[in-house]
């Protein structure tokens, strides 16, 4: 579970938010639209310990939330998939995957790379299993991505802009993806523009402009 307390977060005389609060429970698919500027990135940061912020409260699942470090207590409670995929150059796919449930999961090598194979396999991407990221698409790395993330088996997922590189049949997997971890109770927020997208998926869809949210 996600929740967000009246957080406020300026960039010098800049408000980027303002007293903005959220919840988002178990099993629930969150939804935030706005246009560029709005703040819904910063704000999805924020609650990955990506970004400070200067007042109000971020708790995930019982754990106050204030820093990465924080973040990296939760030992894999939370996963992001970013807009730029931030994959390791020279890393292969499967390295990339298993990397952090290795090494913050202290997960079995074998058992990593078993669970990487059936994540890539989940998102027709077995064949690029000892690829490295300069050898994929835009749309191949976006769905490694998705697959890294997953591999922390997360309680809580944040994705940004996780349409911007995909066609209409890898949205589509996508969906199932998300369907199929909103039954297993995972809490998931997604910033997107993508207002179809929004609509097929979302349980709660919240309209951000700057830095509020609109009811």
């Amino acid at each position: 579970m996600i929740i967000v307390k009246n957080l406020n977060k300026s960039f010098g005389s800049t408000t980027v938010l303002q007293n903005t609060s959220l919840s988002i429970d178990p099993g629930e698919i969150c939804v935030l639209l706005g246009k560029s500027g709005s703040g819904k990135t910063t704000l999805l940061r924020c609650i990955c310990g990506l970004e400070s912020f200067d007042s109000g409260k971020i708790i995930i699942n019982g754990n106050i939330v204030n820093s990465y470090k924080d973040i990296l207590n939760l030992k894999g409670e939370i996963g992001m998939v970013f807009q730029n995929f931030n994959l390791f150059p020279h890393m292969s796919v499967c390295e990339n995957i298993t990397l952090s449930p290795v090494n913050i999961l202290k997960q079995n090598k074998f058992d990593a790379v078993e669970n990487a194979l059936s994540l890539l396999k989940k998102l027709k991407l077995e064949d690029k299993y000892n690829s490295y990221p300069f050898e994929l698409s835009g749309g191949q790395k976006q769905r490694v991505a998705i697959a890294r993330a997953l591999a922390l088996n997360p309680k809580v997922l944040c994705l940004d802009e996780p349409t911007s590189a995909l066609d209409s049949y890898n949205i589509d997997i996508l969906k199932e993806i998300l369907f199929i971890l909103k039954e297993n109770k995972t809490s998931i927020l997604i910033v997107t523009h993508d207002k179809n997208f929004a609509k097929s998926v979302g349980d709660k869809i919240i309209t951000m402009e700057n830095g509020c949210i609109q009811i």
